[in-house]
């Protein structure tokens, strides 16, 4: 897109959805202000189907691997296991480039979420 000369980067790049349901599950949790004042905070941990937008969340006390780990077993006992996820970029789906060792080979470090995936064997 330009604009008076400039160049203006796009910050999302539009993508199509996957074709079949199952095929990619947008997996996010969202603090807010949910109970607007009056109760304590919750976040909303959510799984999205890209195919179809069908939604699967609940509130939770804490967004923890725990509690997301929850999330996955009551998704898959729902709708059966995806073939991938997406997630952002949060501590508890990546191990961060400054928390892997040395000694560590590339690719083994992962998080309990990263490694019940694995066992899933979800992309």
């Amino acid at each position: 897109m330009r604009r008076r000369g400039a160049l203006i980067e796009q910050a999302h790049v539009w993508r199509a959805r996957r074709a079949r349901y199952g095929e990619l599950v947008q997996w996010d949790s969202s603090e807010h202000d949910w109970l607007e004042g009056r109760g304590e905070k919750l976040y909303l941990i959510a799984m999205i189907d890209d195919a179809t937008s069908e939604l699967t969340a609940r509130f939770v006390r804490h967004n923890s691997t725990e509690e997301n780990l929850q999330q996955l077993r009551s998704y898959i006992e729902q709708h059966e296991r995806p073939v991938s996820v997406y997630t952002d970029k949060a501590s508890l789906f990546q191990v961060t480039p400054h928390g892997i060792h040395h000694r560590d080979a590339p690719g083994q470090q992962r998080t309990p979420i990263g490694r019940a995936l694995k066992e899933l064997n979800i992309e």
